[in-house]
Protein backbone atom coordinates (compact mmCIF):
# COMPACT_ATOMS: atom_id res chain seq x y z
CA UNK A 1 0.00 0.00 0.00
CA UNK A 2 1.46 3.14 -1.03
CA UNK A 3 2.25 5.87 1.79
CA UNK A 4 -0.68 8.63 1.34
CA UNK A 5 0.81 11.72 -0.52
CA UNK A 6 1.10 14.66 1.27
CA UNK A 7 -0.12 17.92 0.19
CA UNK A 8 0.48 21.58 0.65
CA UNK A 9 3.22 24.24 1.27
CA UNK A 10 5.50 23.78 4.09
CA UNK A 11 7.37 27.41 4.99
CA UNK A 12 10.25 26.93 7.71
CA UNK A 13 11.15 30.65 8.54
CA UNK A 14 14.32 31.57 10.29
CA UNK A 15 13.14 34.64 11.33
CA UNK A 16 15.75 37.74 12.41
CA UNK A 17 15.93 40.28 14.89
CA UNK A 18 13.79 38.86 17.20
CA UNK A 19 15.84 40.58 20.33
CA UNK A 20 15.26 44.09 18.30
CA UNK A 21 11.88 43.38 17.83
CA UNK A 22 11.09 43.77 14.01
CA UNK A 23 12.36 40.34 12.98
CA UNK A 24 8.47 38.85 12.53
CA UNK A 25 7.49 42.85 11.30
CA UNK A 26 10.42 42.64 8.55
CA UNK A 27 8.87 39.40 7.32
CA UNK A 28 5.72 40.38 7.43
CA UNK A 29 6.37 43.87 5.18
CA UNK A 30 8.02 41.31 2.68
CA UNK A 31 4.71 39.49 2.26
CA UNK A 32 6.43 36.07 3.38
CA UNK A 33 3.21 34.95 5.79
CA UNK A 34 0.69 36.29 3.14
CA UNK A 35 -0.48 32.53 2.27
CA UNK A 36 0.37 31.07 5.56
CA UNK A 37 -2.80 29.20 7.19
CA UNK A 38 -1.05 27.87 10.00
CA UNK A 39 1.98 29.09 12.20
CA UNK A 40 4.26 26.91 14.84
CA UNK A 41 7.21 28.46 16.65
CA UNK A 42 9.05 27.36 18.90
CA UNK A 43 11.85 28.44 21.54
CA UNK A 44 13.83 26.70 24.67
CA UNK A 45 13.06 27.67 28.12
CA UNK A 46 14.90 27.78 31.10
CA UNK A 47 14.79 25.76 34.03
CA UNK A 48 12.91 28.27 36.17
CA UNK A 49 9.95 27.77 33.33
CA UNK A 50 10.19 23.75 32.20
CA UNK A 51 11.99 21.05 33.35
CA UNK A 52 14.78 19.35 30.86
CA UNK A 53 13.03 16.69 28.68
CA UNK A 54 9.53 18.52 28.93
CA UNK A 55 7.72 20.07 26.81
CA UNK A 56 5.22 23.24 27.42
CA UNK A 57 2.38 22.56 24.53
CA UNK A 58 1.71 26.99 25.35
CA UNK A 59 4.31 29.65 25.62
CA UNK A 60 1.57 32.40 26.99
CA UNK A 61 4.07 35.42 26.44
CA UNK A 62 3.09 38.61 27.41
CA UNK A 63 2.80 41.49 25.76
CA UNK A 64 5.84 44.14 26.12
CA UNK A 65 6.49 47.53 25.11
CA UNK A 66 9.71 49.84 25.74
CA UNK A 67 8.81 53.24 26.69
CA UNK A 68 10.96 56.48 27.02
CA UNK A 69 9.99 59.83 28.62
CA UNK A 70 11.80 63.03 28.44
CA UNK A 71 11.10 65.34 31.10
CA UNK A 72 12.25 68.52 30.80
CA UNK A 73 12.06 71.08 33.83
CA UNK A 74 14.09 74.02 34.29
CA UNK A 75 17.73 74.67 35.27
CA UNK A 76 18.65 76.83 38.41
CA UNK A 77 21.87 77.09 41.22
CA UNK A 78 21.62 74.31 44.02
CA UNK A 79 21.11 77.14 46.44
CA UNK A 80 17.91 78.39 45.04
CA UNK A 81 16.38 75.61 44.08
CA UNK A 82 12.91 77.31 43.64
CA UNK A 83 13.92 79.39 40.77
CA UNK A 84 14.30 75.77 38.87
CA UNK A 85 12.30 72.94 38.47
CA UNK A 86 14.46 69.69 39.49
CA UNK A 87 13.67 66.93 36.83
CA UNK A 88 14.98 64.28 39.06
CA UNK A 89 11.91 65.41 41.35
CA UNK A 90 9.47 65.24 38.69
CA UNK A 91 11.27 61.79 37.40
CA UNK A 92 10.72 60.44 40.42
CA UNK A 93 7.10 61.39 40.97
CA UNK A 94 6.42 59.79 37.11
CA UNK A 95 8.06 56.58 38.33
CA UNK A 96 6.02 56.25 41.58
CA UNK A 97 2.86 56.73 40.09
CA UNK A 98 3.42 54.26 36.94
CA UNK A 99 4.31 51.67 38.98
CA UNK A 100 1.26 52.58 41.97
CA UNK A 101 -1.15 51.59 39.31
CA UNK A 102 -3.54 48.95 39.79
CA UNK A 103 -5.39 46.60 37.71
CA UNK A 104 -7.79 43.77 37.68
CA UNK A 105 -6.10 41.87 40.24
CA UNK A 106 -7.18 38.47 38.56
CA UNK A 107 -4.76 39.47 35.47
CA UNK A 108 -0.99 39.53 35.13
CA UNK A 109 1.30 42.75 34.40
CA UNK A 110 4.04 44.78 35.43
CA UNK A 111 5.87 48.01 34.98
CA UNK A 112 9.13 48.95 36.23
CA UNK A 113 11.66 51.50 35.52
CA UNK A 114 14.92 49.99 33.86
CA UNK A 115 16.68 53.46 33.22
CA UNK A 116 17.02 56.88 34.45
CA UNK A 117 19.43 59.34 33.70
CA UNK A 118 20.07 62.99 34.94
CA UNK A 119 22.93 64.96 35.15
CA UNK A 120 23.71 68.72 35.10
CA UNK A 121 27.27 68.56 35.03
CA UNK A 122 27.46 69.78 38.37
CA UNK A 123 26.73 68.86 42.13
CA UNK A 124 25.70 72.10 42.71
CA UNK A 125 23.22 72.57 40.18
CA UNK A 126 19.49 71.79 39.31
CA UNK A 127 19.20 69.21 36.60
CA UNK A 128 16.72 70.34 33.97
CA UNK A 129 16.65 67.17 31.82
CA UNK A 130 15.72 63.53 32.94
CA UNK A 131 15.55 60.39 30.79
CA UNK A 132 13.60 57.74 32.18
CA UNK A 133 12.67 54.19 30.50
CA UNK A 134 9.88 51.30 31.57
CA UNK A 135 9.92 47.80 30.71
CA UNK A 136 5.76 46.93 30.66
CA UNK A 137 4.07 44.05 30.50
CA UNK A 138 0.63 42.61 30.19
CA UNK A 139 -0.99 39.73 29.85
CA UNK A 140 -3.60 40.45 27.25
CA UNK A 141 -3.37 42.95 24.42
CA UNK A 142 -6.52 44.24 25.48
CA UNK A 143 -4.93 45.10 29.42
CA UNK A 144 -1.41 46.83 27.23
CA UNK A 145 -3.88 49.17 25.70
CA UNK A 146 -5.62 50.41 28.80
CA UNK A 147 -1.99 50.84 30.43
CA UNK A 148 -0.54 52.62 27.67
CA UNK A 149 -3.70 55.38 27.51
CA UNK A 150 -3.19 55.26 31.42
CA UNK A 151 0.54 55.76 31.32
CA UNK A 152 0.02 59.08 29.12
CA UNK A 153 -2.36 60.54 30.97
CA UNK A 154 -0.32 60.35 34.42
CA UNK A 155 2.83 61.15 33.03
CA UNK A 156 2.02 64.15 31.54
CA UNK A 157 -0.21 65.63 34.41
CA UNK A 158 2.60 64.62 36.31
CA UNK A 159 4.86 66.44 34.84
CA UNK A 160 2.71 69.73 34.27
CA UNK A 161 1.84 69.42 38.81
CA UNK A 162 5.67 70.41 38.83
CA UNK A 163 5.78 72.70 36.26
CA UNK A 164 7.66 70.66 33.51
CA UNK A 165 6.93 68.74 30.67
CA UNK A 166 7.53 65.04 29.56
CA UNK A 167 7.33 63.80 26.01
CA UNK A 168 7.20 60.02 25.62
CA UNK A 169 8.47 57.65 22.95
CA UNK A 170 8.10 54.07 22.21
CA UNK A 171 11.19 51.52 22.52
CA UNK A 172 9.83 48.65 20.93
CA UNK A 173 6.90 46.52 21.82
CA UNK A 174 5.87 42.93 20.82
CA UNK A 175 2.55 41.41 21.43
CA UNK A 176 0.91 39.05 23.73
CA UNK A 177 -0.11 35.99 22.90
CA UNK A 178 -2.94 34.83 21.23
CA UNK A 179 -3.72 31.30 20.23
CA UNK A 180 -6.02 29.02 18.82
CA UNK A 181 -7.66 26.20 21.36
CA UNK A 182 -8.01 23.57 18.26
CA UNK A 183 -4.25 24.33 16.95
CA UNK A 184 -2.97 24.16 20.40
CA UNK A 185 -4.71 20.80 21.42
CA UNK A 186 -3.09 19.40 18.04
CA UNK A 187 0.60 20.17 19.46
CA UNK A 188 -0.59 18.78 22.43
CA UNK A 189 -1.47 15.63 20.83
CA UNK A 190 1.72 15.63 18.76
CA UNK A 191 3.74 16.31 21.71
CA UNK A 192 2.13 13.33 23.49
CA UNK A 193 2.45 11.28 20.09
CA UNK A 194 6.13 11.82 19.60
CA UNK A 195 7.77 11.98 23.64
CA UNK A 196 4.64 10.37 25.39
CA UNK A 197 2.21 11.58 28.16
CA UNK A 198 4.84 11.86 30.96
CA UNK A 199 7.06 14.60 28.65
CA UNK A 200 3.82 17.06 28.17
CA UNK A 201 4.18 19.97 30.46
CA UNK A 202 1.65 22.49 31.69
CA UNK A 203 1.37 25.97 30.06
CA UNK A 204 4.16 28.35 30.45
CA UNK A 205 4.57 31.53 30.48
CA UNK A 206 7.58 34.48 30.42
CA UNK A 207 8.80 36.83 28.37
CA UNK A 208 7.55 38.65 24.84
CA UNK A 209 7.90 37.28 21.35
CA UNK A 210 7.26 39.09 18.05
CA UNK A 211 6.53 36.01 16.51
CA UNK A 212 2.28 37.03 17.68
CA UNK A 213 2.87 40.15 15.05
CA UNK A 214 1.84 37.34 12.44
CA UNK A 215 -1.50 36.29 14.01
CA UNK A 216 -1.85 40.10 14.71
CA UNK A 217 -1.11 41.14 10.95
CA UNK A 218 -3.56 38.37 9.52
CA UNK A 219 -5.90 36.94 12.27
CA UNK A 220 -6.89 34.30 10.29
CA UNK A 221 -4.22 32.34 10.39
CA UNK A 222 -3.74 29.28 13.23
CA UNK A 223 -1.39 30.15 15.66
CA UNK A 224 0.59 27.76 18.22
CA UNK A 225 3.80 28.04 20.36
CA UNK A 226 5.40 25.52 22.23
CA UNK A 227 8.50 25.81 24.69
CA UNK A 228 11.09 22.87 25.33
CA UNK A 229 12.65 22.21 28.62
CA UNK A 230 16.71 21.57 27.59
CA UNK A 231 17.83 22.30 31.03
CA UNK A 232 18.80 26.05 30.48
CA UNK A 233 20.40 27.79 33.07
CA UNK A 234 21.09 30.23 35.04
CA UNK A 235 18.14 31.99 32.64
CA UNK A 236 17.84 32.75 28.74
CA UNK A 237 20.03 36.13 27.86
CA UNK A 238 22.36 35.04 30.36
CA UNK A 239 25.77 35.63 29.17
CA UNK A 240 26.94 31.84 30.51
CA UNK A 241 23.60 30.43 29.98
CA UNK A 242 24.41 26.54 28.59
CA UNK A 243 21.73 23.86 28.01
CA UNK A 244 21.74 19.92 26.98
CA UNK A 245 21.66 20.04 22.89
CA UNK A 246 20.42 16.46 23.73
CA UNK A 247 16.97 17.12 24.16
CA UNK A 248 16.46 19.69 21.02
CA UNK A 249 15.58 16.68 18.59
CA UNK A 250 12.42 16.16 20.83
CA UNK A 251 11.25 19.92 19.49
CA UNK A 252 12.37 18.81 16.11
CA UNK A 253 9.77 15.66 16.24
CA UNK A 254 7.05 17.60 17.26
CA UNK A 255 7.53 19.90 14.31
CA UNK A 256 7.67 17.09 11.95
CA UNK A 257 4.61 15.41 13.61
CA UNK A 258 2.30 18.50 13.14
CA UNK A 259 3.26 19.10 9.63
CA UNK A 260 2.88 15.83 8.84
CA UNK A 261 -0.73 15.49 9.60
CA UNK A 262 -1.63 19.40 8.29
CA UNK A 263 -0.22 18.11 5.21
CA UNK A 264 -1.92 14.55 5.41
Amino acid sequence: MKDKIKKGTLKILFQPSEELINGALAMIDAGVIEDVDYALGAHIRPVQDVPAGKICPAVNHTGSNTLKVEVQGRSAHAARPHLGVNAIDVALAIIQGVQAQWFNPTSIWSMKATQIHADSGATNSIPPTAQITFDCRAQTNPLMKDFRERFETLVHLTAQAYGATATISEGGACPAAEYDDDFKAMVIESIVRTQGEDALAPACGGGGEDFHYYKMHKPSIKSAYFGLGVGATPGLHAADMHFDPKYLPMGVDVMVDVVERLLG
